[in-house]
């Protein structure tokens, strides 16, 4: 398949024409789909559409084909699909400031994600019910979902991930008046950022070590032929 191709879209920064052009092409997919019979392709396109009227600010229309991805999900007995249906359905929700439904869809897209141990998405589902819990000032709950959320991403080695859910716990905490633990939670997060700053410099180092002694080589070349 390839990587343009509108059955594999993927959000990504595009101008708004290009966005358009996409559902153009979406669009195309899902008839296609619908005649072929192929709910799977259905399923994908209705998701993919709702990610890009989402970029589009178009939460109305974004909001109507994830539910309908949802219902067929559902109706297909998909638990994958349905989780990330329910998962858009949140931010969509949250977005549009309608903390209970994107807590009801989060928490839905949760328990299926926990069935299926699907570790990635868990992840970003606690990190997305933190964030309205924090909006809605349950501070010990947005706690607990990036406690959660931190331990996900460091059985997943994932260092962004936990260098995130310590900043927000030294926020979250720095709030409710812990000090000693926000200050906790804060220096594990440097001693993330120091050991991703030394593997960037190292990093250069090494590729303009590379490249300066090629260069000597060549010139080494060059003088074994010169003549004075």
């Amino acid at each position: 398949m390839e990587e343009n191709d509108p059955k594999n879209y993927r959000v990504v920064e595009e101008s708004e024409d290009e966005l358009y052009a996409k559902i153009k092409e979406l669009k195309t997919c899902l008839a296609d789909a619908i005649d072929d019979q192929d709910q799977v392709a259905e399923g994908d396109a209705l998701s993919f559409l709702g990610l890009a009227y989402y970029r589009l600010g178009d939460y109305t229309t974004a909001k109507e084909y994830h539910e309908k991805h949802l219902a067929l999900s559902q109706e297909l007995k998909d638990e994958k699909s349905e989780r990330r249906a329910h998962g858009n359905l949140g931010c969509i929700f949250k977005i549009t400031g309608d903390l209970a439904k994107a807590r009801e869809h989060l928490m839905a897209a949760l328990n299926i994600a926990k069935q299926r141990d699907d570790k990635r998405p868990l992840a970003k589902i606690y990190n997305n019910l933190g964030n309205i819990y924090e909006m809605e000032m349950n501070y010990e709950e947005a706690i607990n979902c990036n406690k959660e959320r931190l331990a996900v991403a460091k059985e997943l080695k994932d260092q962004n991930g936990t260098g995130k859910a310590l900043a927000n716990l030294g926020n979250l905490n720095h709030v409710l008046g812990n000090l000693d633990e926000s200050i906790a939670f804060y220096e594990e997060m440097l001693d993330i950022l120091r050991a991703k700053l030394t593997a960037f410099f190292f990093s250069i180092l090494n590729r303009n070590s590379r490249h300066f002694g090629r260069r000597g080589i060549q010139l080494g070349r060059r003088r074994r032929f010169c003549r004075y």
